[in-house]
């Protein structure tokens, strides 16, 4: 397979898979309130049900654990960082003249923070990925296609 064969195929699955978590945070198979997936225990309890809805391996549900952890460390990181990043905005915002020089650091130094752990989120939904077999990409696939066409993308 080739490698940008292998990249789209990953990114698919990434955003497939990002699907999967978000439809249970908005009454998809979860059927709880919107954000209810960001508590702690609900977090593992939609591992099992994506775990049951594809009927995984238990190598499989660990890997699916992995992305889950990995993408909590991200928001965890991102949500950590809001309050100071509201403040410097305001004190920017607030002031006689923006700081175009200061507002554009702020941005750069963010999605380099966000570039940096890129390449180990992509390392771990491959993982996973590359353990799931062609039904259950087949799954996962239906469930992505049927959701975006019920919210008209």
């Amino acid at each position: 397979m080739k490698t940008s064969t292998k990249i789209f195929s990953t990114t698919i699955l990434s955003l497939g898979l990002i699907g999967l978590v978000s439809a249970c945070g908005h009454r998809g198979w979860c059927g709880h309130g919107p954000g209810h997936w960001h508590t702690g225990d609900h977090a593992d309890e939609i591992v099992e049900i994506i775990s049951d809805r594809l009927e995984l391996t238990t190598d499989q549900t660990s890997k699916l654990g992995e992305v889950q952890n990995r993408f909590r460390a991200l928001r965890d990181e991102i949500h950590e960082q809001r309050s100071t990043h509201r403040q410097e905005i305001l004190a920017l915002l607030t002031a006689p003249q923006l700081d175009r020089q200061k507002a554009m650091e702020m941005v750069v130094s963010r999605l380099r923070s966000i570039e940096q752990q890129t390449p180990e989120i992509i390392a771990v939904v491959a993982d996973f990925s590359d353990s799931l077999s062609p039904d259950q990409k087949q799954q996962v696939e239906e469930f992505v296609t049927a959701r975006s066409r019920r919210h008209g993308k």
